[in-house]
C-alpha cells in the first residue's frame, strides 16, 4: 500500500481505537487505584472478588454514568482471573492484615499486569484487522473520489477542458498562435472577447503572466466568441483590470490561447514560447489586488532607477510600502515554473497590481540590490530577481547557462502539469541544445530519464547522477526527478560545486575517477536501463547511525560523532595517531583547509554554527563544515579499513564504486539483494522486475567520500590497461 494512503488509514485506526483505548486505561488506572492504595478497605474474606466489587464502587462513585457499559464487556473475564487466583493458596483469604496487604498488592500487580498487556495486544490486533480493511477503503476513497474531483487530471479539470474545447474550430498550424481581442469594458461589465488564429511573426500582441491555481470549483464565466467559457478568478480579475474602457487589447494568454484539452496541441505551442514572448510588445505581470501603501512602495522604486543604473544600493522599503510590497512578494505568482521563462524572454515587463503599475525589469533589479529584505523576500524572490537581471544583461550568462543549472535552481518552483518542471525552461536555452522536445503524451519518468542521459553524454560526466541522489523517480535510481523540489533531504552533495550546493564549493575539489570521462550504454529493451563505466574500490563491512541532528543541536553532534569514533576504534586496531587523523578527515569529507584537529570533541562549543567565510576562530569553522559533511549520511567502514560517509541508506554489503566522469564515488547495491529485502505485493513485483534483467543489475544510493581513494594517485590509463583496477560496466537500474 502506498505510504500516503497508509498514513491515513493509520489515523482512521487511531480515531476508531480512542474509545477502546480510553477504556483500556481507565481499568488499568482503577484497578490499580483499588489494589495498590486502597487495600486497607478491603474485608478479610474474599480479598480479590471484594476488591473488584470496590472497584465498580470506585467507579460508579467517580462517574456519572452507569458503569454497565463498561463492565459488560470487562466484568466476566476480571471476576474469572480474580476468582482463579483465590482458589492458589497464597492469594486465599487471609485474617492477617499485614500479610493481606502484601498478597492484594501482589495480585493488584498481576491484574494490572494482565489488563494492561491483553487490551493493549488486543489494540494491536484491532488496529491491523481495521487497517487492512480500512487501507484499501481510504485508498479507493482517494482514488475514486478525491483524486478524480481535485487532482490536475481529475474529473473537474477534465470536464473544464472538455467544455472549453468546443470553443477551438481547428488544430493550430506550424508558427500559428491564437490572440484574444478584448472587448472595452468596466467595472462589473461582462468580459467579452474574440479568439483569432494569427502567424506568430505577423502579428502585434501582448502577452500575460499571471498565476494559474486557485480551487479548482471556483470559476468564472467570459464570453469568447459569443460562447462562454470557464476562466480562473484570478485570470477573471486580469483580464477585468488590463482591458480598456475605449478600445480593442489583443493579448496572448496561454489558458485561453492553448487548447489544454489537446495534449499534442500543448507539445507545439510549448515548442514556440521562447518566440512568443521575445515578440510580444509587452508582457504584463498580474499580481493580483494591490494591497495598501503598494503605489507608494512603486513610486520609491521608481525614485531609485538612477541609483541601479549605476549599480548602488537603493534606500530600503520601509513602514507601510514596505509591507505592501512584502505582500505582493509572497504572492503565488513567484513560485510559478513559467514566469521565469516569461519575464526573462520578454522585451517590456510592466508589473501590474489593480490600477498600480511599473516596469518589471526597475522592481526585478530593485531586488536584486538588495532594496527590500523583509520577512516576505525570500531567498527564493532573490535568487529569481537576482537571475532575470543576469539573464537580461549579460549576454555571456546566457550563452553559458546550462539546462541542468536552471532546473537545479528552480526546482522548488511549481507546476500544473510535472512535464512543465522541465519543458518550461526549454526556452532559455538555444532550441539546437535541447535534450528532448516537447511530448506531454510521453510518460514523464521516460522523460527524465531521457534527459539525464542526453546530459551524461552532452557533459560526459555524471553531474545528473550526482542530483539524483536528492531526487529520482521511482522506476530508476540514476536519472533526476525534476518534478521534486532540488534538496528536499537538506542533504549537501560532495559534488558537483557548480550547482552552488556542494560542500563547500572552492575549499575540496576531488579527483577519484583520475579525469577519465563517462561512459554511458543505454538499454535497448529498457528505457530506465543504462550501463556504466568504472571499478569496485571496496565493499561496505560495517555502518554507523545516520547522522540526523539539527545544525545547533551541538550536544547531538558530538553524540553522533562520538558514536563513530567509537565504532572506528572497535574495528581499526591498533587505533594510531594515523587512523584518528583519518577520521578526522572523514567526518569533514577533507574539506578542512586549516590546521590539522586531533581532538576534535574539545572544539565544538556553543557558537560553533556560523558561516564558513566569517571571521570567527577556524575552529567554529570547523564545526560548521562538520555538519554540512555529515548531515543525512552514515559513517561506514570497508573490507579495506577505510573510513567513509555515504547516504543514510547505506549498509553492509554495499559497494563503493568509481565511475568515469565522476570524481567521487558512489555506494552501489545489488538489485536482486534489495528486492530480496522487501514483502507482500511490492516485493513480488520489483522480483518480477528484477527478473527481467539477465544480468547483474545494481542501484545507486548515492555519493561518498571514502578516505585515501578520493583522488587517484598514478597512471590511471596504465592500471585499466594492466587490469589492476578491473574495469567494469555496471548495469544500472
Amino acid at each position: 500500500m502506498n505510504s500516503s494512503y497508509r498514513n491515513h488509514a493509520h489515523n482512521a485506526v487511531l480515531i476508531l481505537l480512542l474509545p477502546l483505548h480510553v477504556l483500556t486505561c481507565l481499568t488499568v488506572f482503577s484497578v490499580e487505584y483499588v489494589f495498590l492504595h486502597n487495600d486497607e478497605r478491603v474485608e478479610q474474606t474474599g480479598v480479590l472478588s471484594d476488591s473488584f466489587d470496590k472497584l465498580q464502587m470506585f467507579i460508579s462513585q467517580k462517574i456519572d454514568w452507569p458503569p454497565t457499559f463498561i463492565w459488560t464487556g470487562l466484568g466476566l473475564p476480571v471476576t474469572f482471573v480474580l476468582e482463579t487466583m483465590e482458589k492458589i493458596p497464597f492469594f486465599a483469604p487471609d485474617t492477617a492484615s499485614k500479610e493481606k496487604s502484601f498478597k492484594v498488592k501482589i495480585a493488584g500487580g498481576i491484574v494490572v499486569a494482565i489488563f494492561g498487556i491483553i487490551p493493549l495486544i488486543a489494540e494491536v490486533v484491532v488496529a491491523g484487522g481495521l487497517l487492512a480493511v480500512f487501507g484499501p477503503i481510504w485508498k479507493g476513497f482517494r482514488m475514486a473520489v478525491w483524486k478524480p474531483l481535485f487532482k490536475p487530471k481529475g474529473i473537474v479539470s477534465i470536464r473544464y477542458r472538455k467544455w472549453n474545447a468546443r470553443l477551438y474550430r481547428r488544430p493550430l498550424g506550424e508558427n500559428e498562435i491564437r490572440i484574444l481581442r478584448l472587448h472595452p469594458g468596466a467595472g462589473f461589465d461582462p468580459v467579452r472577447a474574440d479568439l483569432f488564429d494569427v502567424d506568430l511573426y505577423n502579428c502585434e500582441y501582448d502577452a500575460l503572466s499571471y498565476a494559474w491555481g486557485g480551487h479548482k470549483l471556483l470559476r468564472r464565466f467570459i464570453v469568447v466568441n459569443d460562447r462562454k467559457l470557464l476562466v480562473s478568478d484570478s485570470l477573471h480579475r486580469a483580464l477585468c483590470a488590463i482591458r480598456s474602457t475605449n478600445s480593442e487589447v489583443s493579448i496572448w494568454i496561454d489558458a485561453i490561447s492553448i487548447n489544454q484539452a489537446d495534449r499534442e496541441e500543448k507539445s507545439r505551442q510549448v515548442k514556440l514560447m521562447r518566440h512568443i514572448y521575445e515578440n510580444a510588445q509587452t508582457t504584463i505581470v498580474w499580481l493580483g489586488s494591490a494591497p495598501k501603501g503598494l503605489d507608494r512602495a512603486f513610486q520609491h522604486i521608481s525614485q531609485t532607477a538612477h541609483i541601479l543604473k549605476e549599480n548602488g544600493k537603493p534606500q530600503p522599503l520601509r513602514d507601510e510600502p514596505g509591507l505592501a510590497f512584502g505582500k505582493i512578494l509572497s504572492r503565488r505568482w513567484w513560485s510559478r515554473v513559467w514566469v521565469v521563462e516569461e519575464v526573462a524572454l520578454s522585451k517590456e515587463i510592466v508589473v501590474k497590481c489593480s490600477a498600480a503599475e511599473i516596469s518589471g525589469t526597475l522592481m526585478m533589479n530593485f531586488i536584486a540590490a538588495g532594496g527590500y529584505l523583509g520577512v516576505h523576500c525570500s531567498r527564493h524572490n532573490f535568487d529569481f530577481a537576482r537571475f532575470i537581471s543576469r539573464y537580461r544583461e549579460d549576454y555571456s550568462f546566457r550563452h553559458d547557462l546550462t539546462l541542468a543549472q536552471v532546473t537545479y535552481h528552480f526546482g522548488e518552483s511549481k507546476a500544473f502539469e510535472p512535464h512543465d518542471k522541465l519543458y518550461g525552461f526549454l526556452g532559455l536555452i538555444d532550441e539546437r541544445e535541447w535534450p528532448v522536445q516537447p511530448d506531454y503524451k510521453q510518460p514523464i519518468s521516460e522523460t527524465f530519464a531521457q534527459f539525464s542521459v542526453w546530459f551524461i553524454n552532452r557533459s560526459k560526466s555524471l553531474e545528473a547522477v550526482a542530483q539524483a541522489e536528492n531526487r529520482r523517480p521511482k522506476e530508476c535510481s540514476w536519472a533526476v526527478d525534476w518534478s521534486r523540489p532540488s534538496n528536499p533531504y537538506g542533504r549537501i552533495l560532495l559534488w558537483p560545486p557548480s550547482l552552488n550546493n556542494s560542500l563547500i564549493t572552492g575549499a575540496r575539489t576531488y579527483n577519484a575517477c583520475g579525469g577519465l570521462l563517462a561512459d554511458i550504454r543505454v538499454s535497448d529493451d529498457n528505457p530506465f536501463g543504462i550501463s556504466l563505466a568504472g571499478w569496485q574500490a571496496d565493499t561496505v563491512i560495517e555502518t554507523g547511525t545516520y547522522f540526523s541532528c539539527t545544525p545547533g543541536d551541538l550536544g547531538g553532534v558530538k553524540f553522533f560523532i562520538k558514536r563513530w569514533e567509537t565504532l572506528a576504534k572497535k574495528l581499526s586496531v591498533p587505533w594510531t595517531h594515523k587512523t584518528q587523523k583519518a577520521f578526522n578527515r572523514t567526518i569533514v569529507a577533507d574539506a578542512w583547509r586549516g590546521e590539522v584537529v586531533l581532538d576534535w570533541a574539545q572544539h565544538l562549543d556553543d557558537n560553533a554554527y556560523v558561516e564558513i567565510d566569517s571571521p570567527e576562530p577556524m575552529y567554529q569553522q570547523y564545526s560548521q563544515l562538520l555538519h554540512l559533511a555529515c548531515y543525512q549520511r552514515r559513517f561506514f567502514i570497508t573490507a579495506k579499513g577505510m573510513f567513509g560517509l555515504g547516504p543514510r541508506e547505506t549498509r553492509t554489503g554495499d559497494k563503493v564504486c568509481v565511475l568515469f566522469g565522476s570524481p567521487v564515488p558512489f555506494i552501489l547495491r545489488d538489485f536482486g539483494a534489495e528486492a530480496g529485502r522487501l514483502w507482500g505485493t511490492w516485493r513480488k513485483s520489483r522480483t518480477d522486475e528484477t527478473n527481467r534483467h539477465s544480468e547483474k543489475s545494481y542501484k545507486i544510493f548515492g555519493q561518498a567520500f571514502v578516505d585515501t581513494i578520493m583522488d587517484y594517485k598514478g597512471d590511471i590509463r596504465a592500471d585499466l590497461e594492466s587490469g589492476k583496477l578491473g574495469q567494469h560496466h555496471f548495469s544500472i537500474v
